[in-house]
């Protein structure tokens, strides 16, 4: 069974988890930023001096250290910046460093980099060395560039790539492609959503185990510097800004459903497929099928989600102001005084009956108001059956209520309007339907339920690019077809 370290090397972690992690780390960024600039690798000269120019810019020194090959050497371990390495036959740390300390110890750093395997190293004709990156490290070098810079997730980019995937002239030509292509981003949209979910929770936990002794300066950090910075600004906005979800969705949903019924393009595409994950035609069918099903069932998911990320969000923005509320009133106004006196009574530092405002437990819930209390009679709490005087304001309401349930219009009755129109036939435009105002607003009915498919709607809605009219409206061409 493959595992993780079956790809990586052993030791490929130590860097990060050594006593001068941050250093590697950071001399990790340098070399991966020099590597984006650059068409082929990063000069070795070049990336010492960038190297040594952050550690001249460090106020924690180097801490000491055995490396991989002394320890596999057991031999001791001299100082860092000025450590003398012929193990294995290249020019030493010091001979490249010259005489200053810092471009040594840069060239140590490059040197145990190469050695975990983060970085690869490659002599040119001309003998210039060039340093590379490793087949295994380029995953990990973008998500320590997105962990520092933090990633700004782009949740439209995901669904256009999907509407692009799918509702393009590509799917049906080379559909194995795009539909692969567009389930990865619809995975990557929901795991954003749900990070961003998880994120909004975590800051509100942390504003909730703050204690009543916390300063308002030190909410308004977490509330502006932290909180707005790292959910706001970099996902929540620019998701509640992006109505590419509900302007692509539909057409999305559409186009995979005449997917799904189209034979031919299911065959040809399962094929590839199969040719592509090295499948037989059948199991890469049901694969097709699934990932089909799957993208239009996640899209039809995701209101919940965001429904709860804006319930997570109102959540942390409403207990944020409420806490700053609770430190701002002081004592001199009514609500603050009667906050003092609720916590001195509950704290026994005050008798109840030394209270000159006089506080009174509520025993249950009545319709009077309170502020009455000295001027009405008491009430026994016990809810009383009052007869209605009039039973025509009743009969009235039960009335209207039928009527309304009967002009109701339910997935039953349009079902059973669209099979009177089209008698014997199979399919009908909805522009041939619409005569009039209530016929109209059957097919709107009609399309309705055929797209939704939240209820049993035994008729399908087909589509057309081209504008009609009917009934005094202009929409776009479609019709029903019986399933």
């Amino acid at each position: 069974m493959r595992s993780l370290f079956s790809v990586l090397p052993e030791n490929f972690f130590v860097p990060l988890a050594s006593p001068n992690r941050v250093h590697y780390g950071s001399s990790l960024l340098i070399f991966y930023r020099l590597f984006q600039e650059q068409t082929g690798g990063v000069e070795r000269s070049i990336l010492v001096s960038k190297i040594a120019e952050y550690l001249a810019q460090q106020d924690a020194p180097l801490i000491e250290e055995v490396s991989l090959t002394e320890q596999q050497q057991v031999e001791p371990d001299l100082e860092f910046d000025m450590e003398v390495d012929e193990g294995d036959g290249e020019s030493t740390d010091l001979e490249e460093g010259g005489r200053d300390p810092l471009r040594a110890a840069a060239s140590r750093i490059l040197r145990r980099l190469i050695e975990y395997g983060w970085l690869g190293e490659e002599i040119l004709t001309d003998y210039t060395r060039m340093i590379t990156i490793t087949a295994h490290a380029k995953p990990f070098f973008e998500a320590l560039l997105n962990t520092e810079e933090g990633s700004r997730t782009e949740y439209e980019s995901h669904i256009v790539a999907i509407y692009s995937s799918i509702c393009s002239d590509v799917a049906k030509e080379n559909g194995h492609y795009a539909v692969l292509n567009a389930h990865e981003h619809l995975s990557r949209l929901i795991d954003s959503l749900k990070v961003l979910s998880q994120n909004i929770r975590s800051h509100y936990e942390l504003l909730l185990s703050q204690s009543g002794d916390t300063e308002i300066p030190e909410i308004l950090r977490l509330h502006y510097d932290q909180y707005l910075q790292e959910v706001v600004d970099r996902a929540y906005m620019r998701l509640k800004t992006s109505d590419n979800l509900s302007r692509y969705r539909p057409r999305i949903i559409q186009t995979i459903n005449s997917f799904l019924e189209d034979e031919a393009w299911l065959g040809s595409t399962a094929t590839a497929l199969g040719l592509l994950r090295r499948e037989n035609t059948q199991e890469a069918r049901k694969r097709l099928t699934w990932m089909l099903e799957d993208i239009r069932d996640q899209l039809r998911l995701l209101d919940p989600l965001v429904k709860d990320i804006d319930t997570r969000n109102m959540l942390y923005a409403r207990s944020s102001m409420e806490s700053i509320k609770s430190r701002i009133r002081s004592d001199v106004t009514v609500a603050g005084r009667i906050t003092v006196l609720c916590k001195a009574l509950a704290s026994k530092q005050l008798r109840s009956d030394t209270v000159e405002h006089h506080l009174h437990k509520l025993h249950w819930i009545g319709e009077e108001s309170l502020y009455l209390r000295n001027q009405r009679a008491g009430s026994s709490g016990v809810f009383e059956h009052r007869p209605l005087r009039d039973t025509l304001i009743l009969e009235k309401e039960e009335a209207e209520l039928r009527l309304r349930l009967q002009k109701q219009l339910s997935p039953q009755k349009i079902t059973r309007w669209l099979e009177e129109q089209l008698a014997d036939r199979d399919f009908a435009w909805a522009h041939e339907l619409a005569r009039d105002q209530s016929s109209f607003i059957r097919t709107l009915y009609a399309t309705l339920y055929g797209e939704g498919q939240v209820v049993h709607f035994p008729f399908r809605v087909i589509w057309e690019d081209e504008l009609v009219m009917a009934a005094g409206w202009e929409f776009r061409k479609h019709g029903y077809r019986r399933l």
